[in-house]
C-alpha cells in the first residue's frame, strides 16, 4: 500500500480524537451549567438579602408609604442640576421643605433612635432619604461653591468640605 493512500490517522486514533471531542464538549456544558446555577443562587441570595436590609414599612405610624419602581437616565440634565441661581435653589428648597417630621417614643424606640423632644410633645425625626437628598445638594453647591460660599470662613469651608467628603482627595490623603 503506498503512502498517499494510508489513511491519515490509524483507526484508534481516529476514536481517541471523537472521545476527546465528546469530553471537551461535556467539559464546557457541565462549566456553562455550574456558572449558570452559581449565578442563580448568588442572585437569589443578593435580592434575599437586600429585602432584609430595608427597615419596616411601618416604622412610623402616620406616615404614608407609596413605593413606585421605575427606570431613570442619569445622564440626562434636570433643572435640579442646572446652574446656580433662584430657580434651582427654589426647586431644591421645595424638594427639601417637609424633611423633619414629628414621632412619638414608641416610634423612635422601635426605629433604635434618640432625638430631641419638640415643644407641643413628641420627637424630631427626618425620613433617611431626606438626608441623602441634603448631602446631594451640599455636594451641587460645593461644586459651586464660590457662588454659595463665597463669603464663608475658612473654619466654616472646612466644616462643608468634611461634611462632602471632598477633603478625600489624592493630594491630601499623602500628607
Amino acid at each position: 500500500m503506498s503512502e498517499e493512500s494510508e489513511p491519515f490517522l490509524a483507526p484508534t486514533e481516529k476514536v481517541q480524537s471523537r472521545r476527546t471531542l465528546k469530553a471537551l464538549i461535556v467539559n464546557i456544558a457541565g462549566h456553562v451549567l455550574l456558572i449558570s446555577l452559581y449565578t442563580v443562587v448568588s442572585l437569589v441570595f443578593v435580592d434575599y438579602r437586600t429585602r432584609s436590609c430595608w427597615p419596616q414599612v411601618n416604622a412610623i405610624d402616620h406616615l404614608k408609604v407609596e413605593i413606585s419602581r421605575g427606570s431613570s437616565n442619569f445622564y440626562e440634565s434636570t433643572d435640579f442640576v442646572g446652574s446656580p441661581g433662584p430657580e434651582t435653589d427654589a426647586l431644591w428648597n421645595r424638594l427639601l421643605s417637609d424633611r423633619n417630621i414629628r414621632v412619638s417614643k414608641e416610634e423612635l424606640s422601635r426605629n433604635e433612635r434618640t432625638s430631641i423632644e419638640l415643644p407641643d410633645g413628641g420627637y424630631l425625626a427626618w425620613i433617611g432619604i431626606f438626608h441623602e437628598l441634603h448631602c446631594i445638594n451640599l455636594l451641587r453647591q460645593w461644586k459651586h461653591k464660590d457662588y454659595y460660599f463665597g463669603n464663608a470662613t475658612q473654619e466654616e469651608l472646612e466644616k462643608i468640605e468634611k461634611h462632602t467628603g471632598m477633603h478625600f482627595t489624592p493630594s491630601n490623603m499623602e500628607k
